[in-house]
């Protein structure tokens, strides 16, 4: 009986959370052995080539940051605008940044090839390089985020026992409103120079042009707090009660929406003025986009998935106060994203950069990611899902707010009261 007894105490039930993190982690360790690969037997192993040096990862690493765009949005909010009342918002924003940007630096450590040479855009400056000014605004900007997230950290209960550890916080949370506005000049400069490395190069007219910093942080302002958003309510339905006020949740959507809108006029503007006139490359690489191997793309994912259909949503009082309306228009407008990210990574290099009405080089472009570049995406995923997950199970992300909990508090009197 007794032998019996311990069997059945010591028995492993799983839990689903732990089915989580385990599929999770191995997701990680089949990406962390892709990415040994990638080390031992440099970028030939990849699809990478000279004529398409730019595929997966850069697409992962300008996505993921640009994900992250909600962080500098909504501590502006919160601590220039005074508006308080979204700070519950901000903490989640300032947690989804963090990840995004430390994603963006995993995909980076295998991108450029020589990863112990990643000091030498710090000691070396090079002022006339947009690479640089982005390198130097990750690494402050990665700072400030890390600065906000350890003051929320520093809030669990673990770290109760050491008094100092509350005080520091304490100290640090009065200097956010200065790191806010360090945070939203540094974020600023960089989700613009994302699309301005791209405006720059004079070689692909697709490209070259003074809008494309103005889209890429116009597509990410709409899609960030939409994205913290739909996140929230997921968790708060994991956990079976409201973390967020839906109110405030609601407000964000909203201005999701109208960022939406502003960021849908500028992409078909820039889509209709590329037809006022002909420019070799240009003109091919936007057939490419609208009616080549990348119109499926633009067509279903950029244009219906993620620009009309959530404007539908965010626009229409009824679904915008549905969760799970919201949560599809974000996760879609995040995707979309994704996709928009590859289109114009790729429209801008399938074409031949030599290419004239006179000259048509028979030069045939394409690029297709190996399973080591698919494999680290998926490491990279899980890493992000990963840390997530346990931030919001296991730290102080999604704050509740004080009349939530004194009604989490209160509720059970009136039981008391009839006992």
């Amino acid at each position: 009986m007794t032998t019996m007894t311990s069997a059945r105490r010591f028995q492993f039930k799983p839990t689903r959370f732990g089915v989580w993190v385990t599929i999770l982690a191995l997701m990680c360790a089949f990406g962390l052995y892709a990415g040994i690969q990638v080390f031992v037997n440099g970028l030939s192993i990849t699809g990478l080539s000279d004529r398409v040096p730019w595929g997966l990862w850069i697409t992962i690493d300008i996505s993921s940051i640009g994900l992250g765009a909600g962080a500098f949005l909504l501590s502006a909010a919160v601590y220039l605008l005074g508006l308080k009342k979204y700070e519950p918002v901000a903490r989640v924003a300032v947690f989804v940044g963090l990840l995004g940007y430390t994603s963006a630096l995993l995909t980076l450590l295998l991108d450029i090839g020589r990863p112990d040479r990643f000091w030498h855009g710090l000691v070396f400056w090079n002022t006339h390089s947009i690479l640089w000014e982005i390198i130097m605004c990750i690494t402050l900007y990665l700072t400030v985020l890390m600065i906000e997230f350890s003051a929320i950290v520093a809030e669990h209960s673990f770290f109760a026992r050491w008094p100092w550890v509350g005080k520091l916080a304490h100290q640090a949370h009065k200097l956010m409103p200065v790191l806010a506005v360090v945070g939203a000049c540094l974020s600023l400069l960089h989700q613009s120079s994302l699309g301005a490395t791209y405006g720059i190069i004079k070689a692909r007219p697709v490209w070259y042009k003074p809008t494309m910093p103005l889209m890429f942080i116009a597509q990410s302002i709409a899609t960030s707090p939409l994205l913290v958003v739909a996140l929230s309510i997921i968790v708060s339905r994991l956990r079976g009660r409201e973390l967020i006020r839906k109110e405030l949740l609601f407000t964000v959507a909203r201005f999701s929406g109208f960022a939406l809108l502003v960021y849908a006029y500028m992409r078909f503007w820039d889509f209709l003025a590329m037809d006022y006139s002909y420019l070799p490359v240009r003109a091919e690489s936007m057939e490419i986009l609208t009616q080549g191997t990348l119109a499926y793309n633009f067509w279903t994912f950029e244009v219906f998935l993620g620009i009309l259909i959530p404007l539908v949503i965010l626009f229409n009082n009824k679904l915008r106060h549905q969760k799970a309306a919201l949560i599809v228009a974000g996760f879609l407008m995040a995707f979309a994203l994704i996709v928009n990210r590859w289109d114009t990574n790729l429209m801008g290099l399938l074409v031949p950069s030599a290419y004239t009405t006179a000259v048509m080089p028979q030069v045939d472009i394409h690029y297709s990611p190996t399973w080591v570049e698919w494999a680290t995406a998926g490491g990279i995923l899980g890493y992000w899902l990963m840390a997530f997950s346990l931030g919001a199970k296991y730290l102080p992300v999604f704050k509740q707010e004080p009349e939530a909990e004194d009604e989490h508090v209160a509720a059970p009197a009136p039981a008391m009261a009839q006992a």
